[in-house]
């Protein structure tokens, strides 16, 4: 890998979202894993059964709570965050294809949630900073080492002004209307019971 400082004077290039999103449609990064931040391209972390667990019942859970005509409840597809950047969320909700004002991925969203395992640096840090800049509201950072999901609000300056942690009880959206989960319930956090 390149560190800048070995090319300098001469600057690294980053990738840009709209140059990213040709790419994928002429066919490249097939069968890949990978994400844009930041202008490169970053492996997504192999999902373990904890993981994907915590991603399908938040996925089926919130779509259940909210009116399909209104919201979408997407898992782990694009969301144009920024110029060089396209993270693939396991969770966001964003309003519903009536209320966009243009077609391609959604590039707004009133609540993003990361389930995090072994990606917890990449998530507090990257992620944190790249949703506060897109305006998202209300991040959620599904914990399930800790036990715990982190809340992130008021995005300002590239960052989140309030965080909180709440390892039991319930979470609510604050800007999406009806959703109200238990922390308790969410596979990965929810104390695993014996047969």
């Amino acid at each position: 890998m390149l560190v800048p400082a070995d090319v300098a004077p001469a600057k690294l290039r980053p990738l840009l979202r709209s140059e990213y999103d040709q790419l994928v449609d002429l066919g490249a990064f097939v069968d890949q894993k990978i994400e844009l931040l930041r202008g490169q391209l970053v492996e997504m972390s192999p999902q373990g059964e904890e993981h994907g667990d915590a991603v399908w019942w938040l996925g089926h859970h919130l779509s259940r709570m909210l009116d399909p005509r209104d919201w979408e409840v997407r898992t782990q597809l694009p969301f144009a965050a920024t110029s060089d950047s396209e993270p693939e969320p396991d969770v966001f909700i964003t309003r519903g294809r009536r209320h966009r004002s243009r077609q391609g991925h959604p590039s707004v969203a009133e609540l993003v949630i990361e389930v995090a395992r072994s990606s917890q640096r990449l998530d507090r840090t990257v992620k944190r900073r790249l949703y506060a800049e897109a305006n998202v509201p209300e991040y959620w950072i599904v914990d399930v080492h800790a036990r715990v999901v982190e809340i992130f609000t008021q995005p300002a300056d590239g960052d989140y002004l309030q965080v909180r942690q709440v390892a039991s009880g319930f979470v609510e959206a604050m800007h999406v209307p009806g959703v109200r989960i238990a922390v308790d319930h969410i596979p990965g956090i929810a104390p695993t019971v014996e047969p």
